[in-house]
């Protein structure tokens, strides 16, 4: 756009806070209708030069009779005299970093990027400082350039596909992150892209977690145009499992069948049950109960009791009760409530491998695996036993390795409300960050069903258009209050606000696709490079038209 990168004066300050966010009065000749909530902008002080982004706009007018008597709209001479003086529009910044300038040289423009300290805006820019918006320059100098450590995951919000955004991906593994937003947004898109990324640049290991089989095979978007899977773009790199047997249909076949043996769950597998299968207080400390008396086994044992109150059948449930100081009625309605895991074929006595350890030896080795929930995709159940199970013992075994590891689990909030985060193993990674090399990127379209204190300790959040107060509250909570008008007004798919660690400032983004490939593409690579980069991106996001 040329209005962009020509830096031309939009505005000048009028006044604000801080804490508040600044006041832009818009110069009479800038049109409002080229700017958006969430644009970028920068401010030129006396000392330092400021960025920030838009956080609201506001149509004001000094005097009142236009209120009540406005001239008519289609007299342009009286508008275009209004329009500026007496009417006017206001912008609010929400300031974010600054820079100080090197008074040696006049133009900021001249400095190099290797002459540029930024850090958090701590001050203000003086009345009457010009305000310019954003230039692919001013990108560049905040969000870097992609290499081995940097990821490009879109563009900013109403800008030209050269203007790109790049994630610092190593610092980003080094936390928990999560990807947020009402159905259809677009969550699952954004996270294959950075799971792609971090696949593409080795900078750790993923455990995919596939619900829904998004990730372990080929789907179509919405227009129709096929998206091929992580395994089908990184063949020698990412390893399908599928639990239990896997579906016929499809176009990725599994490296390998998955099945879990009854002495692998524990009673914290069960406890975050509690609320799809209605468990009690009593059934939950009768599964305590039945831990201690009968081991490791216990859950294999109980589903095979006879449901009978004859205490002379030492497998009727009447006498475990005996055993076990429980209530026959409480055993009989925990039993009952957990007897549809006895449907789960990958539910097994003694289980032909272990596939657990199947599953730490390719992770081990530096291969990502995706877990495809075959013939139990969408089953609730499922998805929260294997998933938790497998985590817990996961966890367990990698406090030795040096790679990092990225778990990524859909309906978080499943696995993280607050009556249960603090007794799973995703409250507790989530809380001891990278102390183990283990950390989370959730997927959510509920935020505000997630435990306050995981929220908090996520890193980055890509936050999606939400519609519940509740959800957005909960999603920027800590964060600035300016940010809640971005969110309110992020389109309805593929642009989402991404604030955290990972990346200097808060930034709105349309969500890379393929339309974008001529950025993707290393000026410096040979041509079968990026005929082999063309192919993957094709891949990834689809052929283009």
């Amino acid at each position: 756009m040329s209005n962009v990168e020509d830096n031309q004066k939009i505005g000048t300050i009028v006044g604000g806070a801080l804490s508040s966010g600044l006041e832009v009065r818009l110069d009479s000749d800038y049109s409002v209708e080229n700017l958006y909530v969430g644009d970028g902008i920068t401010i030129e002080g006396r000392e330092k030069r400021y960025f920030g982004i838009i956080s609201d706009m506001m149509l004001q007018s000094s005097d009142s009779s236009i209120r009540s008597l406005p001239p008519n709209s289609s007299d342009f001479f009286v508008t275009s005299i209004l329009s500026g003086t007496s009417a006017f529009t206001i912008l609010k910044i929400s300031l974010q970093l600054a820079v100080s300038l090197d008074t040696n040289i006049d133009e900021f423009d001249k400095l190099s990027l290797d002459n540029i300290s930024f850090g958090p805006a701590t001050t203000l820019p003086p009345h009457f400082s010009p305000v310019y918006r954003a230039t692919s320059k001013d990108y560049t100098e905040i969000f870097g350039s992609e290499d081995e450590n940097h990821g490009w995951i879109g563009t900013p919000k109403g800008r030209d596909a050269e203007v790109k955004i790049n994630l610092d991906l190593e610092q980003l593994i080094k936390r928990s992150n999560g990807v947020f937003g009402k159905t259809g947004t677009g969550k699952t898109f954004l996270t294959r892209v950075l799971l792609s990324e971090i696949i593409k640049k080795d900078l750790g290991v993923n455990l995919i977690f596939d619900m829904h089989r998004d990730y372990s095979d080929s789907v179509n978007d919405e227009s129709g145009k096929k998206i091929n899977s992580l395994k089908q773009i990184f063949p020698s790199k990412v390893e399908v499992m599928s639990l239990g047997k896997s579906l016929n249909k499809g176009q990725v076949r599994p490296d390998a069948e998955i099945m879990v043996s009854y002495n692998d769950l524990e009673v914290q597998d069960i406890e975050i049950l509690s609320e799809t299968l209605n468990l009690t207080s009593a059934g939950l400390l009768a599964a305590h109960a039945l831990d201690r008396t009968y081991g490791d086994k216990w859950l294999g044992l109980f589903l095979n009791m006879e449901p009978s109150e004859d205490k002379e059948n030492p497998n009727s449930l009447s006498a475990a009760a005996e055993r076990t100081g429980q209530l026959y009625t409480v055993l009989h309605t925990l039993w009952r409530r957990l007897e549809i895991l006895k449907k789960f074929e990958f539910l097994q006595q003694n289980p032909a491998e272990e596939s657990i350890k199947r599953i730490f030896t390719s992770l081990e080795r530096g291969k990502h695996v995706i877990l495809d929930f075959g013939t139990h995709q969408s089953n609730e159940t499922a998805y929260i036993l294997v998933t938790s199970l497998i985590t817990r013992r996961i966890y367990e075994r990698w406090a030795e390795q040096d790679n990092q590891l990225v778990i990524a689990i859909e309906e978080a909030h499943k696995f993280l409300n607050s009556e249960v985060a603090s007794q799973t193993i995703f409250g507790t990674i989530a809380r001891e960050m990278r102390k183990w090399k283990v950390t989370l990127l959730v997927v959510d379209q509920r935020p505000s069903g997630i435990d306050a204190e995981v929220l908090s300790q996520l890193g980055t959040k890509f936050i999606h258009q939400l519609e519940d107060n509740r959800d957005i509250d909960s999603i920027l909570a800590g964060s600035s209050r300016d940010l809640r008008s971005v969110v309110s007004t992020l389109a309805p798919k593929q642009q989402a606000l991404v604030i955290g660690h990972s990346l200097p400032m808060p930034v709105v983004i349309d969500v890379r696709s393929n339309d974008t490939l001529a950025n993707f593409i290393n000026p410096d690579k040979t041509p079968n490079e990026i005929t082999n980069i063309e192919r993957d991106n094709d891949d990834l996001f689809g052929e283009k038209k």
